[in-house]
Formats: structure tokens, sequence, C-alpha cells
């Protein structure tokens, strides 16, 4: 492969690479492979090789503003990362630029968190502090509310229909 080779060979390529050397499943190389055909509609006529860090982070701009949830942007940036490494790997780049896109962990979801003027609320509420606790998960419940499923979510309803809200 070369610097000219045709999108859809290089797709193919990486496709094939992805199942003979990565060994992923099926279903994760079809996903990769859709999330590529993304890429390639994004890259339009530009080159590969004179793409910058601020143009895969335009690319990871334009994937957002397609409303895709953080989790696929997460796995739109992994295949853009182990694409790269492919194109390192046969030669056609030098360096890997997409690794300096953030770490995985940086595009995680982040949990809800309480301000400490609604802790206040929930333990300054009517009810009495008698009536108070928290359950084995975690959970808040108080004044034989009951709050589960998703506690964070449920406690900020909690809070918003409160009597001191």
């Amino acid at each position: 492969m070369t610097v000219k080779t045709p999108k859809r060979d290089l797709l193919k390529s990486f496709t094939n690479y992805l199942v003979g050397e990565c060994f992923l499943a099926d279903s994760t190389v079809v996903a990769y492979h859709r999330d590529m055909k993304h890429f390639f509609e994004w890259l339009g006529k530009r080159k590969i090789i004179r793409l910058t860090i601020s143009d895969l982070a335009d690319y990871v701009g334009w994937l957002h503003d397609r409303n895709y949830a953080p989790a696929t942007l997460l796995r739109h940036v992994i295949v853009l990362r182990l694409f790269y490494r492919f194109l390192q790997l046969e030669g056609i780049l030098q360096n890997n630029l997409a690794e300096l896109l953030g770490n995985r962990r940086l595009w995680g979801r982040l949990p809800y968190v309480l301000s400490p003027k609604e802790v206040e609320r929930l333990f300054t509420a009517p009810g009495g502090s008698s009536k108070q606790r928290v359950n084995k998960t975690g959970a808040f419940a108080k004044s034989g509310q009951h709050f589960s499923g998703k506690p964070q979510e449920n406690m900020v309803e909690w809070l918003k229909t409160s009597s001191n809200g």
C-alpha cells in the first residue's frame, strides 16, 4: 500500500487487519467498518497524510454535530486511533496523530453529583432524620420514599418537587 491507495482499498485492508490480526468479533468489525465509512465521508477530498490534530478534532466535532451518544463518539475515536496505527504499520504514516485525541477515560460518562446545597436540602427536608437512610446500593430513602433504579435521577426529581424547592 502507498499514500495513493484508494480509500476503498484502505478500508478493505483495514477491515482485513481487524479480522486477521486484531481478532475482533464480527459485530465489532462491522461497527468499526461503519465508523470508518463515516470517517471517509467526512474526509471527502482531504488527504489522510495531510491531516493535522486540529483536523481530527474537527472530525470528532462533525460527529458530535450529528448527535451521537458519548459512547458512540468514543468508539469512533478508538477506531480512528486503531486505523492510524494500521497506517503506521503499513508505512503510510509515521506518526499516529489520533493518539493525541485524548485518553478513553476523558470520554467516559461523568456521574451526576449533588451540589452541597442539594445535599443540605436532602438532610433538612421535612420528615426528620429518623426516617432517612441510605440502603446497600447507595439509593437514598426518606419519609417512606424509596429511590431505586437510577438513584441520582430520582433524587434530583425529588429535590425539584420537595417542599423546600
